[in-house]
This record gives structure tokens, sequence and C-alpha cells, in this order.
């Protein structure tokens, strides 16, 4: 580990160790957000996050905290379902996508809502179209 970040103290890489964080995890979740802790790190790990699925959500929504991105991990929701509403001009919630993606939206359903002129709908509208109350 000091190895990746020689600046790390003895108790920070007992913390990594402790939730099961490797050397290449951490080089590769650094090298995407440089500003995390390792309390964040070590919550991305243990909630199962890949460093190609925080890539993609980061780079769709740059804004959500560490415990947004875990929430749409846990819930399953893709990188590129993120990515792809961010195209398409919604600014959804983590909360928010996570019960789209729960309830079977995905970005053809919101590109087909768009294509009947359908725009700027809130996910409520969205779910209450889709017979979702």
């Amino acid at each position: 580990m000091r190895a990746v970040s020689s600046h790390l103290s003895a108790d920070e890489i007992c913390e990594l160790r402790t939730h099961g964080v490797e050397p290449e995890y951490y080089r590769e979740v650094k090298s995407i957000d440089p500003e995390l802790s390792i309390d964040e790190i070590t919550r991305l790990r243990t909630h199962g996050v890949e460093p190609g699925h925080l890539k993609k959500i980061r780079g769709a929504a740059p804004t959500l905290s560490i415990d947004e991105v875990t929430e749409l991990s846990t819930h399953g929701v893709p990188g590129s379902f993120v990515a792809e509403t961010s195209r398409e001009g919604y600014h959804f919630s983590a909360e928010e996508l996570s019960e789209l993606w729960s309830h079977g939206i995905d970005a053809d359903y919101l590109r087909s809502l768009q294509q009947m002129g359908l725009k700027n709908l809130t996910s409520k509208q969205i779910l209450h179209l889709r017979g979702v109350s």
C-alpha cells in the first residue's frame, strides 16, 4: 500500500486493509477522484462499488456524494443509466434514479416520453405515467 501512496499512515493502511481495500482498488478510485478520504474509499469498497462504476457515475453526476454513489450501487443502478439520464437533460437525485430504475424505467423509456413531447418531467410524473403510484 505504501508503494501506491507513500503518505498513508499505519492507521490508514490498517483501516484500508480491514475493509478489504487492495492497493490497486485504492489507486484506481483515487485516480477517479483524488479528493476521496480513507473513510469514503472504505465505504465504496464495503458497498461493492467498483472503480468503473464510480467513474461512470462521477462522469455523469460529479456532485453526487459518496453516500449517493453507494445508494445507486446498492440498488443496482448502472452508471450508464445515470449518464443517459443526464444526457437527456434530467437531473435526478440518487434516490429518484434508484426508484426509477427499480420500477423498470430506462433511458429508452425516457427518450420515448421526450419524443412524445413530454419533456421536463419529474421522477414522480414519470412513475405516474408508468402506472406506479
